[in-house]
């Protein structure tokens, strides 16, 4: 009868609980106005400071900054992943975290996730790059990124 019981009550739970563990499952709502405008403000505030911890060689910083799964596609289809990029952060390369950027659009349709596009002169070429930002507790990762060359038309 314990048993029973026992069974019956585990039961009740597992069915009331059941719909609200799946609304866990889902992503965020998405959002607009305001509110995307203000994270869109914090993705912005990370990029400067991603770019300061370019410039002042802080390795440790970077390191944090970026997620362990982070990819890098090159305008010639090479990939970097979170070492191979720290790596030319700290050489002190041209690259799209420091060059000049504009024609920047944050988007950030949720609280979870975020991407900026941009033109940028890294060197000698210009590009367009993608750059995908993942929340990390209070701040933001950069998850992945990507740069196409800008050629002339023909």
């Amino acid at each position: 009868m314990r048993r029973a019981l026992l069974g019956a009550i585990v039961g009740a739970a597992m069915t009331l609980l059941a719909p609200a563990s799946s609304a866990f499952a889902h992503p965020p709502a998405i959002v607009g106005g305001p509110a995307e405008k203000a994270l869109a403000e914090e993705v912005a505030d990370f990029r400067k400071r991603l770019a300061k911890a370019v410039a002042d060689r802080d390795a440790k910083a970077l390191r944090s900054f970026y997620a362990d799964s982070y990819r890098h596609t090159h305008p010639n289809g090479r990939l970097d992943g979170k070492d191979a990029r720290i790596a030319l952060l700290l050489s002190g390369a041209a690259v799209i975290e420091t060059a000049h950027a504009h024609d920047v659009v944050i988007s950030v349709p949720n609280g979870w996730a975020s991407a900026a596009t941009g033109r940028s002169r890294i060197g000698a070429r210009e590009v367009r790059w993608t750059v995908t930002y993942v929340r990390a507790g209070e701040s933001w990762q950069v998850a992945a990124a990507h740069e196409t060359a800008i050629t002339a038309p023909r």
